[in-house]
């Protein structure tokens, strides 16, 4: 119980550490060389002035969301770190679906990155680009600039402790309380959550704790679905 309460391997230290289990969340170690995220935000930001798809930005936001929201604080596992949606049976999941597509549009900047990485450039995780996609896309919907801390890697098999981290079905206001307290949100961090995520993109393709499949809406939230604002707030209050 002491081990499975450390959360991934990583965390555990001494000599006498058993080998990682499944629901240790294994990951391989990270590269030695990092690479330049500077450019690699560039390129993301000349993907999504490139773009003809005014969703793109939205998309990379809910990408990231859905990376993220499986880390649990009560065992430390979960998280982007892996970018297990990528695989089985994680992009099955009705909440991430319609993210492949997602993932296709982030290829050329992974590829332009590798192709550095064949030169002696630093090494580039999808874990990695999916966060930092997601920051170049906060700060273009109008959001602060964030600080960015790379060295996420990518999981080899999708299937260990993926079977720990399959979302619940929100069936009530507590079910959805105690989803993000597991994430770690208080209440008023959950608020700003839900409000961000109401602020961008649209019904079809929610950024929440349900995917498309199930969302049940078409359409925006907002007259600003590429804005981070306060209006969904302001709906819920004016309009019947």
């Amino acid at each position: 119980l002491v081990t499975r309460d450390m959360g991934p391997i990583t965390r555990c230290l001494g000599d006498n550490v058993p080998p990682a289990q499944d629901w240790q969340y294994p990951l391989p170690d990270a590269p030695a060389v990092l690479a330049d995220f500077d450019a690699v935000a560039e390129s993301v930001e000349e993907l999504i002035a490139g773009s003809d798809d005014e969703e793109l930005a939205p998309a990379l936001v809910r990408l990231a969301w859905q990376c993220a929201s499986t880390f649990r604080q009560t065992d430390y596992q979960g998280g982007c770190n892996g970018a297990r949606l990528r695989l089985a049976p994680q992009n099955a999941w009705p909440v991430n679906e319609g993210l492949d597509a997602t993932l296709e549009a982030l290829a050329p900047v992974m590829e332009k990155i590798e192709e550095k990485a064949k030169g002696g450039g630093g090494a580039l995780s999808w874990a990695d680009l999916i966060v930092l996609s997601a920051n170049v896309a906060l700060g273009n919907a109008g959001g602060r600039d964030m600080q960015f801390c790379g060295g996420r890697v990518d999981a080899l098999d999708g299937d260990l402790g993926s079977q720990y981290l399959a979302p619940k079905d929100i069936t009530s206001v507590a079910v959805l309380r105690e989803a993000f307290s597991v994430m770690g949100l208080t209440p008023r961090e959950s608020v700003v959550m839900m409000g961000g995520m109401h602020s961008l993109g649209n019904e079809s393709a929610p950024l929440s704790l349900v995917g498309p499949a199930v969302a049940g809406g078409v359409g925006s939230w907002t007259a600003t679905p590429a804005e981070l604002n306060n209006e969904y707030f302001k709906n819920l209050a004016t309009e019947k």
